[in-house]
């Protein structure tokens, strides 16, 4: 047992998106922890079980593992566990799990878990079992009720519908800050400088949730600073007949992109699907009424 977690107050699962009900589960795992002068400890696995499980659903993290990690650690947790997600490991019985990775490296003191909390393999291991396991283990359980935004229960499922379905003022409000895409900036082919509206071209892992296909209202950020942007996402049909997805960013009132090699860019609205304009003369109409839309959304002139 590692003297680091010995009783700490623990919590288990997986936190894509670290959406509002993931933070109600950490803030209580901290306030136990502080109450009972132990160490607060989350266990989460990687990769997520999906993407083990079932391949071919070709799951899509709402954000990354390396963002999850970041956003969870400036939550004041003292530590985070990252299991291994093979699938020797999904093969486990509730129990052993509980018994051999846990308990023996762990004796938490307390565990943390949402109302929905399955573990095992097959996800065979239920609320009632914890519960029969915390008397035979001697650690206390405290399940953690749906937090809910009207009548939607809060849930990584629920942030996905949201986004995919365009429901953009919903999306802050299960998350708790804009949904972000974050990408390395790559070189493009300079067609948007050419039609005189430069952008930054981002190239983001395969395994990133992505918007449906149109010009969204976002905001590019970096380090400190934030700057007004239109993103386009899809294939740019006017000059493209392939179907390789690009993330182009426009910012509003700036000559030059920045080439930075990372860009951070929150989603705020959508403005129309994307479509093939017959030249690139009606294309640069069209964006100019983009940048005028964005900027009433934005009140700059």
């Amino acid at each position: 047992m590692d003297s680091r977690f010995k009783g700490a107050v623990l919590t288990i699962g997986n936190f894509d998106g670290v959406h509002l009900g993931h933070k109600e589960l950490v803030n209580t795992v901290i306030q136990y922890a502080k109450r009972e002068n132990k160490s607060s400890v989350l266990y989460t696995f990687f990769p997520h079980p999906a993407q083990i499980l079932y391949p071919e659903k070709n799951h899509k993290y709402i954000c990354s593992f390396e963002e999850t990690s970041k956003i969870l650690r400036s939550m004041s947790l003292d530590h985070i566990i990252v299991e291994p997600f093979t699938k020797d490991f999904s093969r486990l019985p509730p129990e052993r799990f509980i018994e051999e990775y846990i308990v023996e490296l762990i004796n938490p003191t307390w565990i943390v878990v949402g109302y929905d909390f399955r573990f095992g393999t097959k996800g065979r291991g239920s609320i009632g079992l914890l519960e029969e396991l915390s008397k035979k283990h001697n650690f206390r359980l405290k399940v953690v009720p749906p937090v809910k935004c009207g009548d939607i229960v809060i849930s990584s499922s629920a942030v996905k519908e949201a986004i995919l379905s365009g429901k953009w003022d919903l999306v802050p409000l299960l998350l708790g800050r804009p949904f972000s895409i974050k990408g390395f900036v790559v070189k493009g082919k300079g067609r948007g400088r050419g039609l005189g509206f430069p952008t930054i071209n981002l190239k983001v892992n395969e395994n990133s949730l992505l918007p449906l296909n149109g010009v969204y209202i976002a905001r590019a950020v970096r380090k400190n600073e934030s700057f007004y942007a239109v993103i386009n996402i899809g294939v740019a049909p006017t000059f493209s007949d392939n179907c390789l997805k690009k993330i182009e960013v426009h910012l509003i009132g700036k000559r030059e992109p920045w080439k930075d090699k990372e860009c951070e860019v929150e989603v705020l609205k959508y403005i129309r699907p994307e479509r093939k304009y017959s030249s690139a003369k009606e294309l640069a109409l069209q964006i100019t009424q983009d940048i005028d839309q964005a900027k009433k959304y934005f009140r700059i002139s």
